[in-house]
Formats: C-alpha cells, structure tokens, sequence
C-alpha cells in the first residue's frame, strides 16, 4: 500500500498553464492533490487532463473556484489577471464568480505589488480572501513570500508548502509581489555590475575567464557570477529571463520606488540599460546580453 501524501483529497484550482504553471500543477499533483484546472489553450489542457489523473480541465475559470479550496492564478500580465478573475467584459466567467464568501483566490504570477493590491481591495469588497504568493523558477523549492493574513496563510499554506522548502509570511497583501520586484532589482543591477566590470577587465587586458576564475571563490562569487558571467564571457545569451523582462521588472520597482517616496539613482539607471537594448530590438534575448551595452555600445571615441 503507497504511503500517504501530504496532499492527499485535497482539491485545488489552477488557472494557467504556461511554464509557471506546469512546474505547479507536476509539484501538487506529486503530493496527491486534485487539481481543477483551466487555460486559454484548449488542446494543452486537453492533454494534460487526459494524461493525468488527478487533473480535471474546467471550460472557464469561474469553475475552476467552484469545487476547490483556493484558486491558483499563474497568469503573466496585469491584464490577464484581471481578465481571468473579474472577467470584465461579460462579468459572469472569472475566478471571482465561482469564488464562494470568504474563499481564496492567490496570485502566484508576476504581476505589479499595486495591481495586487488593487485587485485585493476589489475581492475584498466582495467578501472572498486574496494572497499575493508569486511562484517563479528561483521559488519553487526555495522560499516562497506570501502577503496575506495569518489566517488566510495558515489555509493556503499546505499547498505552498508543497510548492517550496519555505514559506515566508512577508506582511500584508502585496508584500510577496513587493518582495518579488525588490529581489529583481537587485539581480538587475548585480548583472550590470558584472557587465561593467567584464568591460574594464577586457579594457585593461585581462581575459574575462580570468576574472570569473579569480572571483569564483570570492565574495562576490554566486550564482550571478557562475552564470551570467559565463554567459558574458562565451556571449551566449538564449534561454533565461530576457531583456523585456528584467526591463519590466525594473520598472515595476520604479514604480514601487515612487509611491513610496523614494529616488534610488542605481535602480534608474539600470533601467535605462535595459530599455536601451530593447530600443535595439534585443528584448527577446538574455538579460546577459547587457555586456554587449556595456562594452560595445558605450565606448569613449578615442
């Protein structure tokens, strides 16, 4: 007899199934969960409801929320995650809908800390519980942050917990979102600090596998350095979080900077870096392409 799952007759709903939410539905699902699902791509999830049995497809999000404790929505955009939870253009097949008083709807994309916060003051008015917990490939077996109440996280939290080594109560909602933007940034900024100082290296002669080499060790050694930096070096930039991205990343936290009243001159300049190679059509590639910015498009005439 297989041994219990921590999981085990437990329904959850899922909406999304882009790469997000794949990794998601595979972790749930590995625990014993019932997953409630539904995606605007029709024969994705046809797919994966027939290949698995612990996965039921739902024909729109407000059934998703109809059977399961908490609704899981891993959309992309701001604009997506308003659709799929108020459905503004019919108002009758969003997440909300189906929602029942006193339910939880979390956003564990990516979206804006004030959207979040937005949409909570909206779900809030209704009666329904959100929780901001975003999931993305550095999370999921790492530490997810959760804005919320105690009480909404003490009923989400065996399925996050499912999802990551850790979850984090961060404060009210929208502090997982704000926690989510802040670490982007920093990774931004510590990516044009490598660019930069890949540059001087190659300026003053030094080979840039020299310098990875000699910083491997070092306090600046990690995992920024192991893999930005190598694919700096060997100017390998497919795969990864691209520049348009980071870009809008950077601007989330711009963004959070303003309505908190707070001018940081690093973070602005880092983002002029990224809207710079988008304006030269290099959005699609990885953020490690900002060396070729940095080194080739900023040289002093001789």
């Amino acid at each position: 007899m297989p041994a219990p799952k921590s999981l085990d007759g437990r329904r959850i709903g899922l909406v999304g199934l882009g790469r997000r939410g794949l990794a998601v539905a595979r972790k749930l699902t590995a625990e014993g969960a019932r997953l409630h699902v539904w995606t605007q791509n029709t024969e994705k999830a046809a797919a994966l409801g027939e290949a698995h049995p612990l996965i039921e497809i739902e024909p729109c999000p407000r059934d998703v929320a109809r059977y399961t404790e908490a609704t899981l929505i891993a959309v992309n955009s701001d604009d997506a995650l308003e659709r799929v939870v108020f459905d503004p253009e019919e108002d009758r097949y969003g997440v909300l809908h189906g929602t029942p008083p006193d339910g939880l709807i979390v956003d564990i994309g990516e979206s804006a800390p004030a959207t979040t916060r937005k949409f909570a003051d909206r779900v809030r008015q209704s009666g329904r519980i959100w929780l901001d917990a975003p999931v993305t490939e550095t999370t999921l077996g790492g530490t997810i942050s959760i804005g919320g109440t105690d009480m909404a996280l003490a009923r989400i939290w065996p399925f996050l917990n499912a999802l990551g080594s850790k979850v984090l109560h961060a404060g009210p909602v929208g502090s997982g979102q704000a926690i989510r933007t802040c670490g982007a940034a920093i990774h931004g900024q510590m990516v044009q600090a490598l660019a930069e100082g890949l540059a001087l290296a190659a300026a003053s002669g030094v080979e840039a596998d020299a310098l990875l080499a000699a910083l491997a060790d070092s306090a600046v050694g990690g995992a920024v350095l192991s893999e930005s930096g190598r694919r700096m070096a060997d100017r390998e930039f497919r795969a990864g979080r691209t520049v348009r991205e980071q870009a809008e990343l950077a601007n989330q936290a711009l963004e959070l900077a303003r309505a908190a009243g707070i001018t940081l001159t690093g973070l602005a300049n880092n983002a002029e870096h990224w809207q710079t190679l988008l304006d030269g059509s290099q959005g699609d590639l990885n953020i490690s392409s900002l060396i070729i910015e940095i080194a080739e498009g900023r040289k002093e005439p001789q």
